[in-house]
Formats: structure tokens, sequence, C-alpha cells
């Protein structure tokens, strides 16, 4: 709206609706302006209809203005126009400064530019949400939280995936793999799959992706070396035999991503993510992400064209009706509560030197954490990290004889944070009363898990409290979770353990039968308890909504509103 300030300033001088007689020079004052340029604002204001300007004829006869709006409703209509140009932050500057029922009514409007809708022009079907602000981490092998691993889902693919449902691998990039002795592994690539920057995906971006891992990530780790045989085989040999691991190559962390863009620069995946998958980012700032269909996509072409995920105040999330809220829109929606794989646990570190060596003290510590206090609602008691195990598991009694050996000492509880404001110090704090109610005192100390260093945990702290959300490959995330540095599962383990812990580990590698591999698994947790080494704590829940009456297929919402963006189609 052109001149809306000079509009504002009239407010403040004439009330809506009422006739009121005025001149060139008293707005030419009230503008702070030539009477000249007071002509044209006049007429331009009375053109868009926000005023009406009456002149009369006569000598000595006044023109006369009737305002149609007040100050609320030209920043009303500021933050609508603000909206339909994609200024969002702006607009919601602006409807900050409205009367609360003005602001009740601005997000009923904003609520109709949400849902699936027609744009404008070329008519493609696109998806607009409100969404908190959240920090995204976009380079795969940093990913730590759902929200970063929901986006890069949709932006990257990897050699194969796995299917929950067949509980199979399926080829992804890859379209075929063998391997005679489960050491040495071939790939074969598809051919003519392109990257968002256009460049070909080969061998070559295969082995840069692996390349980068970190020489302690666990995948790179297995890998002795990497043979490109040409542009569309690869060649991996392990040290030794392992028939999961294709199954790691699965993981989001192992997206495939191009060795370098057309200026021949490597590029902050963070900000500029180029992978292969079937939506690329167009825009990543303050106010919104966008991500749009990538036309030259190898596989199945989603049905939405593109998503835009709109940062909003929170209350704006509250009020969305949309087909994908996750607000029961419709009487007909179901919601359930589904139990997650994995849990929050305590590991005791036997690693260091210090009362917990002792395994009676160990013990007796373990049982008297009681798993109960650290549930809240809607989760369960855990006693491993899968929920099938923890249902049908019984803790073993204590001999109370133990209490005698402890002594006064103080103990020092390590606790997960993943970013600021996500970590388990409440949980901390409840085990800090337990240990408290024995006669153990406790410190408490937050680690960044983006930036610790293995060697201080490990001899500083005497306890880690943290939690794991599994994927898909429940034997997989639960067999390298009691492997990875970064749970202090098996780094907090003695040499003795260590040994036993390792003989169960290679027999899963070894093993071709599921079956065996699960029992396997299950021997290392009850080990593990046997030891006073990990005390499991709760499963978290979570809500699930699903339209049992909508023209939306394949659409299922969890409590944090995501919705995978690949699978959603349309009924007519």
């Amino acid at each position: 709206m052109k001149y809306i300030e000079y509009c504002k300033k009239l407010t403040g001088h004439f009330q809506k609706d009422i006739e009121t007689e005025t001149s060139i020079v008293h707005l030419a004052k009230i503008f702070s302006c030539s009477d000249r340029y007071v002509k044209t604002i006049i007429h331009s204001l009375h053109n868009q209809g926000l005023l009406e300007w009456r002149p009369r004829k006569g000598r000595g006869n006044k023109p006369t203005l009737i305002m149609h709006q007040t100050t609320n409703d030209l920043f009303f209509m500021e933050a609508c126009l603000l909206v339909e140009k994609g200024e969002y932050k702006n607009a919601f500057h602006k409807v900050s400064f409205l009367e609360k029922h003005r602001q009740i009514e601005f997000q009923s409007w904003f609520d109709k530019h949400l849902g699936v809708l027609k744009s404008a022009g070329n008519n493609d079907d696109v998806l607009r949400y409100s969404f908190y602000k959240t920090e995204l981490q976009l380079d795969p092998l940093k990913s730590i939280s759902r929200h970063d691993r929901h986006f890069l889902q949709q932006i990257y693919d990897q050699l194969v995936e796995y299917d929950s449902h067949s509980g199979k691998l399926f080829p992804k990039i890859a379209h075929h793999w063998d391997t005679h002795d489960g050491i040495v592994w071939t790939f074969y690539l598809r051919k003519s799959v392109y990257f968002h920057n256009h460049t070909e995906l080969t061998s070559k971006d295969i082995k840069y992706t692996f390349e980068r891992m970190s020489p302690n990530d666990q995948v790179r780790k297995m890998i002795k070396g990497m043979n490109i045989i040409n542009k569309h085989i690869i060649r991996m040999t392990l040290h030794g035999i392992n028939h999961l691991f294709p199954r790691y190559l699965a993981s989001i962390k192992l997206s495939i991503i191009p060795m370098k863009t057309h200026n021949e620069q490597l590029y902050r995946l963070n900000d500029a993510p180029i992978g292969c998958g079937p939506y690329q980012l167009v825009k990543h700032t303050d106010e919104l992400i966008r991500l749009d269909v990538f036309p030259e996509y190898y596989g199945y072409r989603p049905w939405l064209n593109r998503v835009e995920i709109i940062f909003t105040p929170e209350d704006y999330q509250s009020s969305q009706v949309h087909p994908f809220s996750v607000q029961t829109a419709h009487s007909s929606w179901e919601e359930s509560l589904v139990e997650e794989e994995g849990a929050d646990y305590i590991s005791i570190n036997c690693h260091k030197n210090g009362p917990l060596k002792e395994k009676k003290i160990r013990k007796y510590i373990y049982h008297h954490i009681l798993s109960n206090d650290f549930c809240l609602d809607n989760e369960v008691v855990a006693n491993s990290f899968l929920t099938e195990k923890s249902a049908n598991a019984r803790e073993i009694g204590l001999n109370e004889e133990i209490k005698a050996m402890i002594t006064d000492f103080t103990l020092t509880i390590a606790v997960q944070q993943i970013r600021p404001g996500v970590n388990h110090e409440r949980e901390a704090k409840v085990l800090q009363n337990q240990l408290e109610a024995i006669g153990v005192k406790a410190n408490i100390v937050i680690i960044n898990m983006q930036k610790f260093q293995l060697n201080d945990v490990l001899q500083k702290c005497d306890l880690f409290i943290g939690g794991v959300a599994f994927s898909d490959d429940l034997l997989l995330a639960a067999f390298s979770s009691i492997q990875s540095p970064d749970l202090f599962i098996y780094t907090f383990l003695n040499a003795k353990q260590k040994q036993i812990f390792n003989t169960n580990l290679e027999r899963i590698k070894r093993s071709t039968n599921e079956c065996e591999r699960w029992k396997i698994y299950y021997q290392i947790e009850d080990f593990l308890k046997a030891e006073g080494i990990v005390k499991f704590l709760n499963h978290r829940s979570h809500k699930i909504f699903k339209p049992s009456d909508s023209p939306f297929e394949n659409i299922e919402l969890d409590s944090n509103g995501r919705v995978d963006y690949r699978k959603v189609w349309k009924k007519n």
C-alpha cells in the first residue's frame, strides 16, 4: 500500500467514518511536506479506498475528508500484505501492535493461507504450515535431532533404504550389492542420478562421502579400504566379517553428497545442502524454510510440488486447522499413543578409578535408582532399549548388607545435552535426590554432545544420564547405540567387561540369522544390567494422528507435527 505511513498520520487527526473539514495547508503540516505533494498522496490514498477526499466548489468552501481506516486497521492490512509477499517476520511484528481481538482475527485470516493449496500462476500443489523456530543441522554427519533427520530425509538419499515393515533393505542409489565372505562388499550404482547442483553422481562421490567421516566413526572404523571399479561400481573391504554392514549404509548420516560445487570449492552443508533427494532446499531464513520438488530426481516424484514451513509465534501453531495440523481438526481423526523404541538410561563408569569400580557398591547404587521416579505422563518404565523386552523384564533382588560399604564420597553425574535447553538435567536432579537418600552426594555437569572431550568424561564423571531414540532398523540402532562413544556405555566398561562385550558383538556381526542376532543382543543387555553398568529408566511416548476420512493419503502426524512430504498424495 503506497503512502501507508502518511495514512497512519491521518488516523491521529481524523476519526473513522466521520466527515471532517480540512485543507491542503493543514494536511501539509501533518505530513511535513509541500502542498503539491499532499495532493499526490491524498489522490493515491483515495484511489486505494483508504479514505475519501471530497473537494467542495465555491470560494471559502473547505474540502472534507472521511477516513475509512483506523491505525489498527492499517496495521492489520499491512500485515496481510506482508504475508502475501512472504515477509512473515515483519507481518508478525506488525500484528504485535494490535489489540488482542484483532490479533486473534489476524490468526484466523492467516490460517486460511495454510494447508495444501494451489499456487498462483502454475497451479502447483503447495503445503504451507506454521512451526516454531528451530535450529537445524543440515550436514548429515552432524545431525543430532529428530527435526534434523526429518528435513535431511527430504533432501538427501542413501545407498540403500531400510523398510521397517518388512525388515529388509531396498535399493536406493545402489540398485544392487553383494558379498562372498562378509568382508568384501560391492555396490552397483544407478545411472543418471543427479545432485541438486545438476552434477551426476558417481563412485567418487560415494568414496568422498565415506572419507569425510571421523576416523572414530563406527562405520569408518569398519572399512579397511575403498576401490573405485568404474563410474558406477565401488568396492569396500572391511577389517572383518560383518553381515550387518549394508544396513549401516541406510543411515541418514551416510547421505550421499557431491565432492564439490561448480566453482570447485567445498560448500558449507549447513547453509547450502546439496543432495540428490526428492526435494531441494530453496530458502532457509529466520522466517521460513522452503523445499521445492527436484525435477531431475531419479526416483518416484513426490505429489507435493513445494513445502513451506513458516516460523510463527507459539499461539499461531495451536490455532491452525488444516489437513496436516497436529490438532485433531475433525472428529473423524484417530489419535493413538505410541511408545518410542530406545530409552532414557543411566550408565555407570567402571573405567574410572573410584568407588564404582567395586561391583558391590555399583550394584547397590544401581538398585536404589528407582525408574518410576523418572517417568513423566505417557512414559513407562524401561528395562531395555526395546519396549517389548521391557514389558516382560523383571528386576533382580538386592542384598541390603551392601549398605555398610557405602562411605562418604561424592560422585559426578554427566548430563547429555543435545543443544542448549534440550538436555536431561531434570532426570539428573531426580538421580541426585535418589543418591542423597542413600547417603551419596553428587554433582551435576552438563555435557555439550557436540564439543565434549571423551577422556574428560571418562576420567572425571562417575555416571552419565542420557537417552536415545531408535531409527526404524531396531537391531542396528540397538547394536550401534551400545557401542557409540557418545552414549557412554561401551566406553565406561573396564578391560574384562570389554572382552566379554566384544566377543558377543563379533557373534552378531558374523551371524546371518536375525533371530540369533536378537538373542545375542539381549544377552549383552542382560550382562550390562547384571554388572550394574546400565540402568534403563523410561520409554517415551508420542501421539499419532491419522485422519480416517480424508482425501489425503499417507498422512501420519506425530506430536511434533512432522509428516513425510515424499509420500503424501491426494485423491480427486
